[in-house]
């Protein structure tokens, strides 16, 4: 009996491990074992846990999420109260639009399509919100608005600079329909444009008018639109290059670009103003139509109806044409047909009666 009890005592003395679990070792039939005695069984015993603890646990972590909650609406309410101070304060109030960079709109239109006025509180201004607005007008090919403290606002346009106007014949029964059922109007359209602006069998098309970079930007309207840009023909759809990510130029809008681009330079011999109608034949290439008295390179020609230029060598053709009207000039031939450089070694110019070669 007594080594029992120093048995039992021995293991009562061993400490609690964390976790709140004690290790006893017991024999098989249920009583406590010496070391080195009988078979050993471990047992794991776990100790209850008071219940107030985990309450306890419970409420400050409720109570740590309801802290931040209430800082983060706090933070919220301060923010807003912050914007609508200064968002409606008559200090930020606009004094002074300034509108750069436009010619073919007003400021008025600007300022509507943006939806800025006097007065306007500017830090209340969506400046990219308005910036797409104004982007959307088709005359409009970049927009740029700024603030500047603390009452003035800053807008600055670039627009769109026309070169040419892009005759694309109709082929869709349905857009032929369109057409005749609006007769009256395109027969108002001819009234006001140049004689002999349409041609037999280019009533059946449509319009629309390319920037510089060659991309189409908007329908050609003749009573707003100038009038006095040349006009391309026999070119299609599948001929231009509609977007950025579409990279494809067929030849003929190869050669029609290169033609106009050189029609801009300076002292140009066949500026651009000079053309009426640029005609492009997929087998034979360009022939520019020019106006009644074009003026070129300061010499009196007073008539030239056409120039046939091909599909290359195009700033050595215009070299060679210098040259031929200087002459023409000198002789004082001043009514021509055309003129025809597709092959420079071979040029030759119609007169009214004839033609001659050179």
């Amino acid at each position: 009996m007594e080594n029992k009890r120093k048995r039992k005592n021995y293991y009562r003395k061993i400490p609690l491990r964390r976790g709140g679990l004690e290790k006893v070792v017991v024999t098989s039939s249920g009583s406590f074992a010496h070391r080195g005695y009988a078979k050993h069984i471990s047992l794991l015993v776990r100790e209850d846990i008071p219940k107030n603890i985990n309450t306890i646990e419970y409420a400050k972590f409720f109570l740590k999420i309801m802290g931040i909650a209430a800082l983060l609406t706090m933070t919220s309410l301060l923010l807003i109260f912050l914007h609508d101070c200064f968002t409606q304060c008559d200090y930020f109030g606009a004094k002074y639009i300034a509108i750069k960079g436009i010619c073919k709109l007003s400021e008025q239109e600007v300022m509507k399509r943006a939806q800025i006025r006097l007065g306007v509180n500017i830090l209340s201004v969506n400046l990219s919100k308005a910036e797409k607005k104004l982007e959307s007008h088709p005359w409009i090919a970049e927009a740029d608005i700024r603030r500047g403290l603390p009452s003035n606002i800053l807008v600055k346009i670039t627009e769109q600079k026309p070169l040419a106007v892009l005759r694309i014949f109709v082929s869709s029964p349905t857009e032929r329909k369109y057409r005749g059922a609006n007769a009256g109007y395109w027969e108002q359209i001819r009234t006001i444009t140049k004689a002999g602006y349409w041609e037999d069998g280019e009533r059946d098309c449509l319009e629309f008018m390319i920037n510089t970079e060659g991309k189409i930007f908007k329908k050609w309207d003749p009573f707003r639109d100038p009038r006095n840009l040349p006009v391309i023909t026999g070119l299609s759809f599948s001929d231009i290059r509609i977007s950025e990510e579409e990279r494809f130029e067929s030849v003929p809008y190869k050669a029609v670009m290169r033609l106009l681009q050189l029609g801009k330079q300076p002292g140009s011999v066949l500026p651009n103003r000079s053309i009426t109608k640029i005609k492009v034949d997929r087998e034979m290439g360009v022939t520019l139509q020019l106006a009644e008295r074009p003026g070129i390179a300061g010499l009196s020609i007073n008539r030239i109806k056409a120039v046939k230029l091909g599909y290359n060598n195009y700033p050595d053709k215009y070299g060679r044409l210098r040259e031929i009207l200087f002459y023409l000039g000198k002789q004082n031939i001043v009514n021509i047909d055309s003129i025809d450089l597709n092959n420079l070694n071979r040029i030759v110019v119609s007169e009214g009666t004839g033609y001659k070669s050179w």
